[in-house]
């Protein structure tokens, strides 16, 4: 009952919360790549003696974490609770995953 052809409108154009959940998916990954890439300054930076920027860092990371999860986790409860599919990246050329 829930398939993807009952989102779409004529003209192959997708509705808002299609849109909403792919720049959650989106800005999620980047987020946690922004996380991956901070810790290992975290780490790098700690190890060199600059003790300030590893403060600064390791902000950054545990700030992109936290606001990379919410987002994802806010996308799929409120996919869950209209009974949507949860977030999930498109294949090239824009076809999702089949669920």
């Amino acid at each position: 009952m829930f398939s993807d052809e009952l989102h779409r409108l004529p003209g192959d154009v997708r509705r808002f919360p299609e849109k909403l959940s792919l720049f959650s998916e989106w800005v999620g990954y980047a987020l946690g790549l922004v996380a991956l890439l901070t810790f290992a300054l975290t780490l790098l930076a700690a190890a060199s003696g600059f003790t300030g920027w590893a403060i600064v860092s390791g902000v950054i990371c545990v700030v992109s974490l936290l606001i990379g999860s919410s987002i994802i986790s806010s996308a799929v409860r409120h996919d869950r609770r209209v009974h949507q599919h949860t977030p999930r990246f498109p294949l090239p050329g824009g076809d999702a995953w089949r669920v």
